[in-house]
């Protein structure tokens, strides 16, 4: 038998007004997306045709380097023809005369005019180059070479002192990342004039600890490197770190974000999973940010931390399908099923009732999340779903079998994450407090 109390998630006292609430699901439902393919332009920087349409404007600017000289003698037999007959005329017509020494002034330069257009296009294209490519992880390497060493420390001291803190700002990145990439705009509060993202329903449970990391993170940076170092790539390593701490893959995180200056609540909903959705859905909202169906199923792999609140998965373990109060998810192992019933027996009064999405090692980074959707143990629809679906079973089979090869493949999809829909340059800044815009202060 499964004693409930090893499945309810400890009560936890967290800070933020509107995210004073337990760890929950790294994802905890879907909405449907409109759009399951991105489609890009000729000259959109993802798309691999750009390579191709920039050797061939180099191509065309050698040809008409090499060629000038062969057409010269030509042009300027051409242009005596042209001055000749422009001065039998000129006589019987100043005005006309003014307009043939325009032309003629104008004429010789057509090569050089042809050539500096393809020469702006190839300008155009190199400047044009994609966000992610000028991050590298040496960006702070000489204006604030501590970086890493200060966000480890602080990260390690509060995993410590609480530790969901690796859960919670897992969750906390993608949530950040997958609403208008990666820009810190997860992390702004609301105002007197405006709402930010954590007013959004799904965010409210959000936890505090994960907030608290990063900004205790900027706070020591601040006095080290004032104004350097953006909220979002410290919410990048702070999340690496954490993963790694609890026993997942260590990865390299390149550096370089801007952070946001806004934070639209009204841009959550549709960019963010809810619970009971079925696996296209699922599928399709990843597919509309660049995400293959592995890498999907190596992302959720992060339910093997954390905990999900018991409303979120209630109508699993009770009146199933109207089945009665007893009834539950066939699908579940029962007596699984009968323990949670237990464990969340006053969810209605108390919402912060919880239960571990990892039954078997709640907090450690490993495969056994794969490995219990095998024996019945998903706690969330969505994670019974990943089994079932035959388009994420052998994803899931292969990682419940092989630990390296999710962690290779988890380490891979959040490289690929980190860098979704950075801003560099102009088009961000760097705050230099976590919760609000430069302009607030």
């Amino acid at each position: 038998n499964v004693d409930p109390t090893l499945l309810r998630a400890p009560h936890v006292t967290l800070t933020p007004a509107t995210c004073s609430r337990c760890t929950v699901e790294f994802f905890p439902s879907l909405l449907p997306t409109t759009s399951p393919c991105h489609r890009t332009s000729l000259l959109s920087p993802s798309n691999p045709s750009r390579i191709l349409v920039l050797f061939f404007l180099l191509l065309l600017l050698l040809l008409f380097l090499l060629l000038i000289p062969h057409f010269s003698p030509f042009l300027s037999s051409l242009e005596r023809k042209h001055q000749i007959h422009s001065y039998k005329y000129s006589k019987k017509n100043e005005k006309g005369k003014k307009k043939k020494k325009r032309e003629r002034m104008g004429r010789p330069n057509s090569l050089a005019f042809v050539a500096s257009v393809v020469a702006a296009a190839i300008v155009f294209l190199c400047s044009s180059a994609p966000a992610d490519a000028k991050l590298k992880t040496t960006y702070y390497e000489r204006t604030c070479p501590r970086l890493q060493e200060i966000v480890s420390r602080v990260v390690t001291d509060k995993q410590i002192t609480n530790p969901t803190t690796a859960a919670g700002t897992l969750r906390l990145f993608f949530h950040d990342c997958f609403v208008g990439g990666c820009d810190a705009s997860v992390l702004m509060a609301t105002n007197a004039f405006h709402r930010s993202e954590r007013d959004a329903d799904i965010n409210l449970s959000l936890p505090g600890d994960a907030f608290d990391a990063v900004v205790r993170a900027k706070t020591n940076l601040e006095l080290e490197c004032p104004g350097v170092v953006s909220c979002a790539d410290i919410l990048a390593l702070a999340t690496r770190d954490l993963v790694s701490m609890v026993g997942g893959p260590f990865y390299p995180v390149r550096l370089g974000r801007k952070d946001s200056v806004v934070s639209d609540p009204g841009a959550v909903e549709a960019n963010l999973p809810r619970a009971n959705t079925s696996m296209s859905q699922i599928i399709s909202l990843f597919a509309s940010k660049r995400f293959t169906v592995q890498e999907m199923v190596a992302l959720t792999g992060a339910h093997t931390l954390g905990f999900a609140h018991c409303k979120e998965f209630a109508e699993r373990i009770y009146n199933y399908n109207g089945g009665g109060s007893a009834a539950f998810d066939p699908s579940m192992n029962p007596r699984y099923a009968q323990a949670l019933q237990k464990a969340c027996a006053n969810y209605m009064k108390d919402s912060t009732m919880a239960a571990f999405n990892d039954i078997t090692t709640p907090g450690k980074f490993d495969n056994a999340y794969f490995q219990n959707l095998g024996r019945g143990l998903g706690l969330l629809a969505s994670d019974h779903a990943l089994l079932a679906d035959e388009r994420t079973r052998p994803f899931v089979e292969l990682y419940a079998a092989n630990q390296s090869a999710f962690f290779a493949d988890f380490a891979h999809a959040m490289e690929k994450l980190s860098v979704y829909g950075v801003k560099t340059g102009r088009k961000g800044e760097v705050r230099r407090r976590c919760d609000l815009p430069n302009n607030s202060l």
